[in-house]
């Protein structure tokens, strides 16, 4: 096939705009689709053997290859591939969580949906590199308020979708995983070439159906007294969505000697100041009036965290409610093992001599944070 043959000579692979008319080739059930063999080799090596290497059983040529945002253009019940790579960049897809939740209905568990993005910062670095020294800073600038902030803010969000079809929009990592979490797939891996990062997933289950707020403040559930689930209330410092791949964030960085996750590509930047000095944490007075947490307590923990710490912690932890100042300040442990025995100490006294032992603490937190330096790491 000559056209394939000019393919494989091809080196700068770009996605967004190797298909043309002459490319396209009515599929099973007259899908539009991309032969795959041609895609195959129109490919860059590193998207092959990134694959190869996520999905050993599996070769590439048995995937469902595809260009599209339509969701006409998918198989119904592709019992013939082992999975969905789509070429369309999901920057550019409307309604995406609606997407990702109608790939999910045609997928089987198990199999695979790989995609790709454009993240916040391939796009600022190749905005930067585009235009002159003089002008790219103010591009830069009206690009991400218009295309990153107006979608996501309420009284914007339809002007943006009426003007712009949802299309182009900048996405971080984080968000980007976590749409896919959130939709019902398993992050199996990612991988950064071409100015894009693709992602391949499998599919675990059925969509969350969790709402997810955009705004600044946010709601997160934490673990309290009894083991009751409730809702924190915090200033968002994080990506949305954020935290439907803490599991996965956890078990792909390290943690930290403090229990902290190592290089927490979650945070934004100004979300890691807010956190240095407790600005988001300010929202969480609302649970100290509902009488959900107390002035001094430990922090309240995330089920994924709560189940790192050792049986016999998690059973003190549910006797007692959270607090908003934790007995780390007062005790300033440097390792996890430190904390988790700063905590049983503090819990321990406590149900011995409540008044008493939150005084005691409060005060020493309070003498560590102005006068000893201590921060939020």
């Amino acid at each position: 096939m000559k056209y394939q043959s000019e393919l494989r000579k091809k080196r700068n692979f770009n996605p967004d705009v190797m298909l043309r008319k002459q490319d396209r080739k009515a599929g099973i059930d007259g899908t539009i689709l991309i032969a795959r063999s041609d895609l195959y080799f129109a490919a860059e090596r590193e998207l092959r053997l990134f694959l190869r290497k996520c999905i050993r059983n599996v070769s590439p040529r048995e995937f469902f290859w595809v260009h599209t945002k339509d969701e006409q253009d998918l198989p119904i019940t592709p019992t013939r591939y082992k999975g969905i790579v789509n070429f369309q960049r999901i920057n550019d897809i409307q309604r995406l969580d609606n997407w990702l939740k109608n790939v999910n209905y045609r997928l089987l568990n198990g199999m695979v949906h790989v995609v790709h993005v454009e993240t916040k910062q391939q796009r600022k670095k190749r905005i930067l590199a585009k235009y002159p020294p003089v002008i790219r800073s103010l591009h830069y600038s009206m690009d991400f308020v218009f295309k990153r902030f107006f979608p996501k803010w309420g009284p914007t969000r339809r002007l943006y979708h009426k003007i712009n079809k949802g299309r182009n929009r900048v996405m971080s990592l984080a968000e980007t995983m976590g749409r896919l979490s959130a939709a019902g797939f398993a992050i199996v891996d990612h991988m950064s070439f071409g100015g894009k990062t693709w992602i391949v997933t499998c599919k675990k289950g059925a969509p969350s159906g969790k709402k997810v707020s955009m705004g600044a403040i946010c709601r997160l559930k934490r673990i309290g007294l009894g083991r009751k689930a409730f809702n924190v209330y915090k200033l968002r410092t994080m990506h949305p969505y954020s935290e439907f791949i803490q599991d996965f964030v956890m078990e792909q960085n390290k943690l930290r000697e403090n229990g902290k996750v190592e290089n927490d590509y979650r945070i934004t930047r100004w979300g890691g100041w807010m956190r240095r000095f407790w600005i988001d944490e300010l929202p969480m007075l609302v649970n100290w009036l509902k009488g959900e947490m107390k002035l001094v307590g430990v922090r309240p923990l995330s089920r994924s965290y709560f189940d790192l710490y050792p049986k016999e912690l998690q059973d003190l932890r549910i006797r007692v409610k959270p607090g908003l100042v934790p007995p780390y300040y007062a005790d300033m442990p440097q390792t996890q093992q430190e904390i988790y025995q700063s905590e049983k100490n503090y819990i321990k006294s406590y149900l011995k001599n409540p008044v008493r032992t939150d005084v005691t603490y409060f005060s020493k937190a309070i003498w560590n944070i102005i006068f000893r330096g201590a921060r939020s790491s």
